[in-house]
């Protein structure tokens, strides 16, 4: 009987493994579902729509795989609730931008951007990714998993792509007409993402000693229908990088 580790680690070399590992995650909806029915504690820390871990759900079935990850933001100093309105909450995240948000979690609307105007690049400085206030959490999270029987599961650090951070800041429809319109400033934007997420990605790795797995850079490109841009112009975004 392989540990998760051994057994995502096998898989990722393209060996036999006893079975299948398992990665999974869920809404946060459907965990508290679970844990009603199993008579555990709910949550507050969570909301309905959020994409969640939850430690003894995913004991619960068997879940090899799971993504961590330190607080790779461009601004975590600037994240904060501003106000209330009904419903709604106005937020600033670590990403830079003004949101208007439901207090259920399941839509956003975007005020304002870190980048509205593409001369302010040279003026755009993201927070040290070497802050270890970013670790932190990320740090207690690996001690806990590590302490689970067994070892616990598998960990992967994660890092988030550039296409999605470059819209964030930007606003989606102008980063959109960027990529069309400007090469030249999708480059060097992109490449100042790509950097940032680079070192992050590095520093997990070695502030969780999880060297034998490697990192995830993952990204949103896509929606049921298909991509948000062609497969040539992503191609041209990952070249520029």
């Amino acid at each position: 009987m392989m540990t998760s580790t051994e057994r995502v680690i096998t898989a990722l070399c393209f060996q036999s493994t006893d079975y299948v590992p398992l990665c999974d995650h869920y809404w946060g909806i459907t965990v508290e579902r679970w844990r009603q029915r199993q008579g555990l504690p709910p949550r507050q820390d969570i909301l309905p729509f959020d994409n969640v871990y939850d430690p003894e759900m995913s004991a619960y079935y068997g879940v090899d795989l799971i993504i961590v990850r330190a607080d790779d933001t461009f601004f975590p100093s600037r994240a904060q609730v501003i106000r209330q309105e009904g419903n709604y909450r106005i937020v600033r995240d670590g990403w830079g931008r003004l949101l208007r948000s439901l207090n259920d979690g399941t839509k956003d609307q975007t005020l304002e951007v870190a980048l509205a105007d593409k001369g302010d690049l040279d003026k755009l400085e993201f927070e040290s990714p070497y802050d270890d206030r970013r670790y932190e959490a990320f740090v207690a999270r690996l001690i806990q998993e590590r302490a689970r029987p067994g070892g616990g599961p598998c960990m992967i650090p994660r890092v988030g792509g550039p296409f999605l951070r470059c819209w964030w800041l930007r606003g989606e429809e102008q980063f959109l007409i960027d990529i069309a319109s400007d090469p030249d400033f999708v480059y060097e934007l992109v490449g100042r993402v790509v950097d940032h997420r680079i070192v992050i990605g590095l520093e997990e790795l070695k502030r969780g000693n999880l060297y034998e797995v490697g990192f995830l850079i993952a990204d949103d490109i896509a929606h049921n229908r298909g991509t948000f841009i062609s497969p040539r112009s992503y191609l041209g975004i990952v070249k520029l990088t």
